[in-house]
């Protein structure tokens, strides 16, 4: 909280206040899972691993509650049917 005089200066200070504040949140999914996976040998390990694991983790994270359980049990059952194409495929 800024207390303020009604001067014109705290308009700029609230304001730089704001974009550190949404800078700041931008990161946290990121520093929460590397928090989480607290188990690699560096930050570039963990960074390489997070970049690869963002894309495979969000196929199998639909935004459940914009959907009916139904839709939900279809769609992962989809969803697990493509990722098995892609181990197979891969494997070969």
């Amino acid at each position: 909280m800024i207390v303020t005089d009604r001067l014109a200066s705290y308009q700029v200070a609230a304001r730089a206040r704001y974009l550190n504040n949404r800078a700041e949140n931008s990161h946290q999914p990121t520093g929460v899972r590397e928090r989480v996976m607290k188990r690699f040998a560096s930050p570039g390990q963990a960074q390489r691993f997070l970049f690869a694991f963002g894309s495979i983790r969000e196929h199998f994270r639909p935004r459940r509650h914009l959907i009916s359980a139904p839709e939900w049990r279809t769609e992962m059952t989809n969803r697990f049917a493509v990722w098995n194409q892609i181990i197979t495929a891969a494997a070969a």
